[in-house]
């Protein structure tokens, strides 16, 4: 007999009243004595189980929503069973985390509102009272699966081309949109997933206003991390020309970095196989060239050199070789 969702320390029987673990389940100490959700119930003791088999969607959430001491709210049924098992025990969040994992192929999710756990469609995520997260602080108690708006603040980017080609980066359960006023997006989604977001803009919204443009690819075939390094050694920084100021002091020119204007910067996100290109227009329409010729049949294209003739016109020397 199999038996799901349970506290540490009660009998495994199919028919057993649900109760709570007792006292000396967990030594009373400082680190087991974890935060407290709404209703004042320890969420840090690891006395959830998810072991599943053959269970209706229906009946696994009904048993986590009591375990959980929330009632359930179900916008959008679930049809099907579901077949899990880990006997490894999780603490509240973290089984929470897991369930929505699994929710998400089905394209649902199950969101905490208040002292409630609703049920709904992905589609409907950005509409319930979500925790807002400034600037992907997460500082307080928001978990990396969490499922947050975050409010993205941009320099020098594009707001609504950037919300177009950044899409791609995020779950099936995130959303994304540019800010009415001011320069900024507006992202739900797991706080992981956004995160992932960040660091990639930050590598690319650098340098003064400029026209611009992000391209974005998802690769079936080419490996990224090559692709994204060869792209950088041939458009990128490296490429670019430095910049001279005459110094009057010293009387000679001094060297800076080249402006972001004025090369490609590609950067490759692999969770979601999507290799962001972001620079000027043209550069940037030959990288994407150069990329798609490794996406061609099964991508094992071999060793990658690059070369930069001095004496001979590279065009001549491509047609030659």
């Amino acid at each position: 007999m199999l038996v799901v969702f349970y506290p540490l320390g009660q009998a495994e029987e199919k028919e057993a009243p649900l109760a709570s673990p007792v006292e000396e389940a967990a030594p009373k100490s400082d680190a087991n004595a974890g935060a407290k959700d709404p209703t004042g119930q320890a969420t840090e003791e690891r006395n959830i189980r998810i072991q599943f088999d053959g269970v209706p969607y229906s009946d696994a959430l009904q048993r986590f929503s009591q375990m959980a001491k929330k009632p359930l709210i179900v916008e959008s049924p679930v049809q099907g069973t579901l077949t899990f098992y880990d006997p490894v025990p999780y603490t509240y969040r973290e089984a929470l985390d897991v369930l929505n994992i699994i929710l998400s192929m089905k394209g649902v999710a199950l969101v905490e509102t208040g002292r409630y756990l609703q049920l709904s469609k992905l589609e409907n995520i950005k509409k319930l009272p979500l925790k807002v997260v400034r600037g992907g602080d997460a500082s307080g108690d928001v978990r990396p699966g969490q499922i947050v708006t975050v409010v993205v603040q941009l320099q020098h980017l594009d707001a609504a081309e950037v919300s177009a080609a950044a899409s791609s980066l995020l779950s099936n359960a995130g959303s994304i949109a540019p800010m009415t006023q001011g320069k900024g997006l507006i992202i739900t989604d797991r706080l992981e997933s956004i995160k992932r977001v960040q660091d990639l803009l930050s590598e690319i919204d650098v340098g003064a206003d400029a026209e611009r443009v992000m391209k974005t690819h998802l690769l079936k075939h080419s490996s990224g991390l090559v692709v994204a390094e060869l792209i950088n050694k041939t458009f990128g920084k490296a490429s670019a020309p430095k910049r001279l100021k005459y110094n009057d002091k010293t009387k000679r020119y001094d060297s800076f970095d080249p402006e972001p204007s004025t090369y490609v910067t590609a950067v490759y996100d692999e969770a979601s196989r999507t290799m962001v290109l972001f620079g000027p227009t043209e550069q940037v329409d030959l990288a994407s060239d150069l990329l798609l010729q490794f996406e061609v049949g099964d991508g094992r294209a071999g060793e990658v050199k690059i070369f930069q003739p001095s004496k001979v016109d590279a065009d001549d020397l491509a047609d030659m070789i």
